[in-house]
């Protein structure tokens, strides 16, 4: 799947598989809390801006292609975002981290059955 915004009037887009919980308890069950985790399956997640390079956080990142990792925790979640945009979802090498970033958890009213992500600008610049 692929999901893509212009921001800045650049765009930017991120490519994933979308794992399905099929009644399994994902966070602290299947995903366990404190470990490297793919959000996603097969290939690891990556978000691409070709245009212009992009912030994620605290990070600046020159335009290209980037693997999204996640570190999950029972109330924080960290972003890693590694050099490797082409990783096996379970490959992950820290060797080739770019960085870390806390990430802001907001409760859902009902489950997400599939992996979702969404791409929403907040302002021209931003999203």
């Amino acid at each position: 799947m692929s999901v893509s915004a212009a921001i800045g009037g650049k765009p930017v887009k991120i490519d994933y598989y979308s794992p399905s919980m099929r009644g399994r308890k994902v966070y602290g069950g299947l995903v366990p809390y404190g470990e490297i985790w793919c959000p996603g399956a097969n290939w690891a997640t990556a978000v691409t801006s070709a245009e212009a390079g992009i912030e994620i956080g605290s990070m600046k990142l020159a335009k290209g292609s980037y693997a999204l990792w996640v570190i999950p925790g029972e109330k924080e979640f960290e972003l890693v975002v590694n050099s490797n945009a082409h990783a096996f979802h379970l490959d992950h090498d820290s060797s080739t981290d770019i960085g870390r970033t806390k990430m802001t958890l907001k409760a859902l009213a009902e489950p997400v059955e599939s992996l979702t992500f969404e791409v929403r600008p907040t302002t021209a610049a931003k999203a």
